[in-house]
């Protein structure tokens, strides 16, 4: 997100301000430098024009119903759904902004205006690192729930999730204040205006796009990619392990029903509670594999995604900061503005990602569209019903008529368990 300090002023302008950028003596040179014979160019120019609205609505549409599912149905009793929630609303933001800059190809120059410069320079921080660090904790909530069962009710509560999710918007909107005054609209020679850094903080950006590029590049590829590996191996261990189980104790299970239905003719209440709770547990758990295989792939999709532009960020950074800026091509500008388009794609995929792995996540999201559609009807007085069956207690607290009551209302025709969200 933070892009070389000595060129160009973020990840928005890399696009927008494609024909302005600054030469090694530092000066802005104008749109005649530009290699319009290259293919990539009119790629380029035909993404920027075409694809980017694309991507902005279909994010922006994708986002809301997304929030919808997650905020507007039984969905929202899952902790985890709040760092899904937050990170819709980040991905909006971005987009949003993403959408102002990009009004500049229909000549509405809102991004090279005194003030809104600054702002959606800001604004373009603060949602990118939110971004990145809300899919950094859905995925360390994930590695505790499954690496660390015993202790998911104490650490992956609603409690802690809110904190965590207001604690990095603070923590962003004061990191990144600093963009406030160290960008600014600047007068070419032809008289055109240009939204970019100021000169005179060269140095204060260049050390801070260093440490942008650790915080948001480096420690949340390594969280990712190492828990991301350890739920995997975990997930794999524990279905062969199960599997072998099954085939070395199956004379147990058969010992074991066989008590149980003595056990259920002394006390008939007493067994069709324990075998609801015992189905309920069975269910839990097999939606505890949905939601961490689908948050898996999320998470690795982000690392992919954000992968391409990452390492031409470095690779420029690393040019600059050896006085190798004279070495910094128009072609290897295009390419990062081509690594920039993959990137923004990052912040509209998630909603094909939940509706594609998310079974549940489908289901809310029907009734969803049925209620919008519908004005508000009893599709969402339904969700709302359903929701209020669920409460927040353990599954241990669970009356009978409650369990009932979840598995009718539940639109799958079965209780989903406390955590499985999508």
């Amino acid at each position: 997100m933070f892009p070389n300090a000595t060129y160009d002023v973020h990840a928005l302008g890399e696009l927008v301000n494609a024909t302005y950028f600054r030469n090694a003596s530092g000066e802005m040179t104008s749109p005649d430098v530009v290699d319009r014979t290259t293919l990539l160019y009119y790629v380029l120019r035909y993404f920027n024009s075409f694809l980017m609205p694309v991507i902005i609505i279909v994010g922006l549409v994708g986002n809301t119903l997304s929030f919808c599912v997650f905020r507007c149905t039984a969905l929202r009793s899952f902790p985890s759904n709040v760092y899904l929630s937050a990170l819709a609303l980040a991905d909006s933001g971005f987009l949003l902004t993403l959408l102002m800059t990009w009004l500049n190809v229909l000549h509405v120059p809102l991004f090279h205006t005194q003030g809104l410069c600054q702002l959606f320079v800001y604004l373009t921080y603060v949602f990118g690192f939110l971004s990145v660090w809300y899919v950094v904790t859905f995925t360390v909530e994930r590695f505790v729930v499954v690496c660390y069962p015993l202790h998911r009710y104490t650490w992956c509560t609603f409690g802690r999730a809110r904190v965590v999710v207001a604690s990095l918007a603070v923590v962003a909107a004061v990191a990144y204040s600093f963009t406030l005054w160290t960008t600014g609209v600047i007068v070419l020679a032809d008289g055109s205006r240009v939204c970019t850094h100021l000169p005179r903080y060269d140095t204060l950006l260049a050390v801070a796009g260093h440490i942008d590029s650790i915080v948001t590049l480096l420690v949340p590829f390594v969280i990712i990619l190492v828990m991301n590996t350890k739920i995997v191996y975990v997930m794999f261990y524990s279905a062969e392990h199960k599997q072998l189980n099954d085939m070395n104790v199956s004379h147990q299970a058969a010992l074991a029903a066989a008590a149980a239905a003595a056990a259920a003719a002394a006390a008939n209440v007493d067994a069709t509670v324990g075998d609801m709770h015992a189905q309920q547990v069975s269910v839990r758990n097999a939606s505890q594999n949905r939601i961490t295989k689908t948050l898996v792939i999320v998470s690795t999709a982000f690392l992919v995604l954000n992968l391409p532009s990452h390492v031409v960020r470095v690779y420029i950074l690393l040019l600059t900061s050896s006085g190798r800026a004279a070495q910094m091509t128009w072609q290897l500008r295009q390419w990062q503005q081509l690594a920039q388009l993959v990137y923004y794609v990052n912040f509209s995929v998630n909603f094909f990602l939940y509706s594609l792995c998310g079974h549940n996540f489908r289901s809310y999201l029907r009734h969803v569209v049925c209620s919008l559609c519908a004005g508000g009807g009893r599709g969402s007085r339904g969700l709302r019903r359903t929701y209020s069956f669920r409460g927040r207690r353990g599954p241990s607290s669970l009356s009978l008529r409650t369990l009932t009551l979840q598995m009718s209302t539940s639109p799958s025709g079965l209780s989903t368990g406390r955590d499985s969200p999508t």
